[in-house]
């Protein structure tokens, strides 16, 4: 009888049934023990009788064995901005600039993006987070920032209203020209205002991911995903604000970051994992910020923006700086 259940437990362990959790071990314990037994009993060599391996699947999503992975990661970003309007708030009166545009400023391929002390001037991200395995991949969360530029396009004609009782400057090639805000409105030349977030369109997030295991080798030292995220944050800008007047251009106090809103978001992903120590990701997201900024001098200047809604397309490098299913 004994060598009888020996057999049928060693037939389902080459078979690969599905054993798992802490009884895994108690079943190897037992199988050995029975096995010595029955070679003692029938005078024959263990090694004939010994099963050589037990072949046991383990439940990824088993608490004991399944535990959280840190990671950090670094990439950079392009982001696509629609309209926005923008309604101005001043001392000299309240103007809307309808449908404003507005687009981002890469940084110019350099030595910028390497160099440890201005790396983080280009469009960056920045993310650290928490994940663990499920049986079809992994899930976890994120703390990041999103380092964007958002930059007013003042070249363009919009349609302008409200009121704004100072002289303005135009620009043209022959020289300044003066004017007042009804010819502002009339012409929709929006070149003596600007603004920008360049310092930046910064937007501070915490995420929820999951991702699903598309192809791994059976060593785990390549492994693909791909995975949808969603989250929401607080929007920190640091804002910069341009008057054409008097010949020179009023420029608002800059230096300030300052939370200005809220935002949310969501994105699909794609990983590339080697060796479990560091992956490639690149994500594509949509992001909607709502946004209050202001400007303290030379005169006080509060701008309020309809949803931002911006489309970005990042890459970048992460490392798992500690995982504890392993000691």
């Amino acid at each position: 009888m004994r060598f009888i259940l020996i057999l049928i437990l060693s037939s389902l362990a080459f078979s690969k049934t599905n054993y798992t959790g802490p009884k895994k071990d108690i079943l190897k314990d037992y199988i050995e023990k029975a096995t010595e037994e029955l070679a003692y009993n029938r005078g024959v060599d263990v090694e004939q009788l010994r099963v050589q391996s037990v072949d046991i699947i383990e439940d990824p999503t088993d608490p004991i064995k399944n535990k959280w992975r840190i990671h950090i990661i670094w990439g950079y970003n392009r982001a696509w901005h629609a309209n926005s309007t923008a309604v101005w708030k001043t001392s000299g009166g309240t103007f809307t600039i309808h449908d404003a545009q507005a687009k981002d400023r890469p940084t110019p391929l350099s030595w910028l993006y390497i160099d440890p002390t201005k790396f983080s001037i280009p469009q960056y991200n920045f993310r650290a987070g928490m994940e663990k395995d499920t049986k079809i991949g992994s899930m976890g969360f994120e703390i990041g920032t999103d380092h964007m530029k958002w930059v007013f396009d003042n070249s363009k004609n919009y349609k302008i209203s409200g009121d704004y009782t100072r002289p303005l400057e135009l620009n043209p090639n022959s020289g300044l020209t003066q004017v007042d805000f009804d010819r502002i409105k009339e012409t929709g030349d929006a070149s003596p205002l600007n603004f920008e977030y360049s310092d930046g369109h910064n937007y501070v997030h915490l995420s929820a991911f999951y991702n699903v295991t598309a192809f791994k080798t059976n060593d785990k030292k390549f492994q693909a995903m791909i995975g949808a995220e969603t989250g929401l944050g607080a929007y920190v800008p640091k804002p910069h604000v341009r008057i054409l007047n008097n010949h020179n251009w009023y420029e608002g106090e800059n230096g300030k970051f300052q939370l200005a809103g809220y935002g949310f978001h969501i994105g699909a992903k794609a990983r590339f994992t080697f060796f479990e120590k560091f992956f490639i990701e690149s994500s594509l997201r949509g992001i909607g910020i709502k946004s209050k900024a202001t400007i303290y001098s030379p005169q006080p200047i509060v701008i309020e923006q309809e949803l931002m809604k911006s489309v970005q397309i990042y890459a970048g490098v992460g490392f798992i700086v500690k995982n504890f299913n392993k000691n």
